[in-house]
C-alpha cells in the first residue's frame, strides 16, 4: 500500500513539474511588420505646393522622419509618431519656387522593421531668353537664339519678316538653341522683324535688327530701293 502512494505521490510531483517548466517558456517575440497598400501611391505634390497623405499599419509602435536633409526644409510629415494599427500620414510641401523639380524620401519605422515611400513636387514653369534684341549686318547672318526652359515650347516668325528669316533648326521642341538664317538686305532701309516662342501662358519675344545696305558696297542697293518721297 505504501509503494502505491509512493508511486502516485511521485506522479503528481513529476506533473507539477512538468506544468512549472511549460510556464517558464518565453513568450515569442512579435515579428515586425509595416505595410503600405498597394494601391496606396506616394504623394506628387502641385508647383504651389499643399497636403497629400498616406495609410499604412504596423504592429508596433512606428516612427516617420524626412530623410534627406535639405527636403525638410520645405517637406513635413504628421504625425511622427504613433502605437500599432492603421494610421495615416499628412505630409505638406511649401511652394517650389525652383524650375527643377525636387523629392524627400519618407521612412516609417517600426522596431527593426521600415518602409520608405518618395514625395514629388512639380517644379516652377519657366521659359527665358539669353538675349532679347540681336543686330545683324546687311550682308546677313545665321543668328542663335538659347532658350531656356523646362516645358515644351514652339515658335514662329511674325509674318512680315517671314521673307527674309527663316528658321534653321532641325531639332524638335525640346531643343534649347534655336538658329535661323537673316538674308542679305539690299536695300536702303533697315528693318526688324520678331521671332515668338511661346508655351501656353509663357512667352518671349526676340527683334532681329538689320543694317540697311547703304555705305556696305552691295551691289544690290539700287535707287530703286529709295522709298517714295
Amino acid at each position: 500500500m505504501n509503494n502505491i502512494l509512493k508511486m502516485v505521490l511521485f506522479a503528481l510531483l513529476f506533473c507539477y513539474s512538468c506544468s512549472s517548466g511549460d510556464d517558464d517558456e518565453p513568450t515569442p517575440e512579435t515579428t515586425p511588420e509595416i505595410v503600405i497598400p498597394t494601391e496606396q501611391k506616394a504623394p506628387v505634390m502641385d508647383t504651389k505646393g499643399g497636403t497629400g497623405t498616406v495609410t499604412f499599419s504596423s504592429n508596433l509602435p512606428w516612427t516617420a522622419s524626412v530623410v534627406n536633409a535639405r527636403a525638410d526644409t520645405w517637406c513635413t510629415v504628421s504625425p511622427t509618431s504613433g502605437g500599432a494599427g492603421t494610421a495615416t500620414l499628412t505630409i505638406t510641401a511649401t511652394e517650389n519656387i525652383s524650375p527643377d523639380e525636387r523629392n524627400a524620401t519618407i521612412i516609417l519605422k517600426a522596431g527593426a522593421a521600415s518602409k520608405t515611400f518618395t514625395v514629388i513636387q512639380k517644379q516652377k514653369d519657366a521659359l527665358a531668353v539669353t538675349s532679347s534684341k540681336i543686330e545683324v549686318t546687311a550682308d546677313g547672318d545665321e543668328i542663335s537664339i538659347e532658350v531656356k526652359a523646362n516645358i515644351s515650347f514652339d515658335y514662329e516668325i511674325e509674318e512680315v519678316a517671314k521673307p527674309w528669316i527663316t528658321s534653321a533648326t532641325t531639332r524638335g521642341l525640346s531643343t534649347t538653341t534655336l538658329k535661323f538664317r537673316i538674308a542679305e538686305n539690299k536695300g536702303l532701309q533697315k528693318r526688324e522683324g520678331c521671332i515668338i516662342i511661346r508655351s501656353g501662358e509663357f512667352m518671349e519675344k526676340v527683334t532681329v535688327y538689320q543694317e540697311s545696305g547703304v555705305g556696305t558696297g552691295n551691289p544690290g542697293a539700287t535707287g530703286d530701293d529709295m522709298p517714295w518721297q
